[in-house]
């Protein structure tokens, strides 16, 4: 079994779980995840989980996400996006300033309701399915960041009608397309997603992702595993523990790793609880653990004679 993420660049059309069920087949194995839905009509970055990375998900799924976003003024659909049914449509006469003086004004922690349209379970059961059995419950709310809103393009289309595009940065568990419907709300008048492409996951870009007509063919030619990334990278700014057979035989049966169990000498800085990563002398993944005593660069802190780092994450 291979374990580590895989950059897909999904394409439009497909829901995230076909694109695990591919990668499934590519792979020839069944515990394949991935680390946050996109939904059919958008296209771009899907992390896919492989093997025991599939237990990192609530570590990757939390990471802040980037988008570029087009937005339609003057339509509004049940879906809140391009796939649903018109329920709204007006002329509109909004310029460039106007919307881009509600983009700076689009900052900051809100309040986010789910949508009818969604596939977070309700009591079990996909949120969609409810709704289109004309179920009616209560929709979560969730509170959500928009760290950046910017306006890239501004056009003018038929039937009195406006296309934007927007990049925008926010926290994990955001919905764009609800986004794009409070930008028309703001602006005082009815709106959708009319498209959406995720650029970036974290640390990971789109520039990183693979087809999957490129798996296909790496396969097809035996170099499937060469584009399998080590979950290491997931964790760009944890602290690395490097650690030798001792510290890994001690890591894998769960006991408290202690200076004398690292593969080298270390030199970094950490708080009581904060996270680190445990990698091979390759780098390679091996688990994740917390401080339970402050490391210091200071040579002379007793910190450094006994600190402690327990593991809560093991890869065996």
């Amino acid at each position: 079994m291979i374990n580590g993420l895989v950059l897909v660049n999904k394409p439009r059309g497909l829901t995230s779980h076909d694109i695990v069920l591919k990668i499934r087949r590519l792979f020839q194995q069944q515990q394949v995840g991935h680390s946050g839905t996109l939904d059919p009509m958008a296209t771009g970055l899907i992390i896919i989980l492989l093997g025991k990375a599939t237990r990192l998900f609530s570590w990757i799924s939390k990471n802040n996400k980037v988008y570029q976003a087009q937005v339609c003024f003057g339509v509004a659909t049940d879906t809140l996006d391009a796939d649903g049914q018109v329920t709204k449509v007006e002329n509109v006469k909004l310029t460039r300033e106007e919307i881009e003086e509600v983009c700076l004004k689009f900052k900051g922690e809100m309040i986010q309701k789910v949508p009818s349209y969604s596939a977070i379970r309700i009591k079990g059961q996909r949120l969609y399915n409810l709704t289109r059995q004309g179920i009616e419950v209560k929709l979560p709310e969730r509170k959500v960041t928009v760290y950046d809103c910017k306006l890239l393009n501004f056009k003018r289309i038929p039937k009195s009608r406006v296309l934007v595009d927007l990049r925008l940065s926010c926290s994990s568990g955001t919905f764009v397309r609800s986004l794009a419907a409070e930008l028309g709300y703001l602006l005082d008048c009815p709106a959708h997603l009319a498209s959406l492409a995720r650029l970036e996951v974290g640390n990971f870009t789109i520039s990183q992702a693979t087809t999957l007509e490129s798996l296909l063919a790496a396969k097809n030619d035996g170099r499937l595993a060469k584009l399998v990334i080590d979950c290491a990278n997931a964790f760009p700014n944890h602290p690395k523990l490097i650690l030798k057979d001792r510290g890994i035989t001690a890591l894998k049966n769960g006991q408290l790793i202690t200076k004398e169990l690292l593969g080298r000498r270390i030199e970094l800085i950490g708080n009581y609880g904060d996270e680190v990563v445990f990698v091979g002398e390759r780098g390679n993944f091996l688990g994740l653990g917390k401080i339970k005593t402050p490391i210091s660069k200071n040579k002379d802190s007793k910190a450094n004679e006994a600190w402690v780092v327990n593991p809560i994450l093991v890869f065996s």
